[in-house]
């Protein structure tokens, strides 16, 4: 993958996130392992969303998603390991 491919990954992996979180910012995303295939993209990693201002840990976690090449997700996991 390209650097390019990798930030939007990264940008469709955080509003994924976000929305399905319901979490304003996402502090730390941490991408642990990516797997491609002929039809689809798994991605495996860890999030972390502190508040703004004083920087305590609202949310923390890990990811599993499955997008088709286009990044469309087809799979979602999301388990919160901490909430503030």
């Amino acid at each position: 993958m390209t650097s390019t491919n990798i930030y939007i990954l990264r940008s469709r992996i955080s509003e994924i996130l976000r929305t399905f979180r319901d979490l304003v910012v996402i502090s730390e995303l941490k991408i642990d392992k990516v797997n491609t295939s002929n039809d689809e993209i798994t991605v495996e990693g860890k999030y972390r969303s502190k508040a703004l201002f004083t920087g305590e840990i609202i949310e923390e976690g890990t990811f599993k998603i499955t997008f088709d090449k286009q990044l469309n997700p087809k799979s979602i996991s999301i388990t919160p390991s901490h909430k503030g």
